[in-house]
């Protein structure tokens, strides 16, 4: 386990960090990074968890559905994905962690389609680290925690998104103010921690968020909010 550990860790970075290139070079990233991702994730949940297996089929079913256009019947799958993810935990009492990751991939597309999160690869990134990781990763820390109860409450994936937001808003309302000072700023309204200054324009800037998930992710294999739990 601690082998598969490790490789989650660096498969991780290794996807977020290309993703956070495209982010910050291009503006726009590839769907096929999070294809690959979530294709890798579940070969690993196949080998760590393989008495869960009806789960793992059905979880990276539901995470693939969003890459397919079908818009008219999304209602309509989400509907289904719900039954069947039901019908498997009420049947063969399984793991009930991979019933909530299940859930909560539903639940970050609607966070996209609602507009709480920012960007559908945003969102994709978040669904994608819920896959790799369903239980909280123990590779780093030094201390124990019953990671099934921990899992259920407050999913891994959410511990990620709920550090990113922080670090998005900390390095990136920095950043923006510095930069609009360089720029010859004169004034300081509010739209300064919102926007760059640029040959006496304001400029909207939407900060590369993918590269707060990675940074978080990394941070959440060092520090737990779970520490005593």
């Amino acid at each position: 386990m601690y082998l598969i550990n490790m490789l989650k860790f660096f498969i991780g970075i290794a996807f977020l960090a290309i993703a956070s290139y495209q982010d910050i070079r291009e503006r726009e990233i590839t769907a096929m990074i999070w294809i690959f991702m979530g294709i890798t994730s579940a070969i690993l949940l196949f080998i760590a968890y393989s008495q869960d297996i009806f789960y793992v089929i059905t979880i990276l079913a539901i995470f693939f559905l969003w890459f397919l256009d079908i818009e008219k019947y999304e209602k309509y799958l989400d509907i289904l994905s719900l039954i069947i993810l039901i019908s498997i935990l009420f049947f063969t009492k399984e793991n009930l962690v991979f019933f909530v990751d299940g859930i909560l991939i539903i639940f970050y597309k609607y966070l996209y389609n609602y507009g709480i999160l920012g960007g559908k690869a945003d969102a994709r990134a978040i669904m994608a680290i819920t896959l790799l990781n369903p239980f909280y990763p123990e590779l780093f820390l030094n201390f124990y925690a019953n990671r099934s109860i921990v899992s259920i409450i407050f999913p891994y994936s959410l511990e990620v998104l709920f550090y990113a937001v922080i670090i998005n808003a900390i390095v990136f309302i920095i950043y923006l103010f510095f930069i609009n000072i360089k720029n010859g700023a004169k004034f300081l309204p509010k739209k300064i921690f919102t926007h760059i200054y640029s040959n006496g324009e304001w400029i909207k800037y939407q900060t590369p968020f993918i590269l707060s998930i990675l940074i978080a992710f990394i941070i959440s294999y060092f520090f737990d909010l779970f520490y005593l739990f």
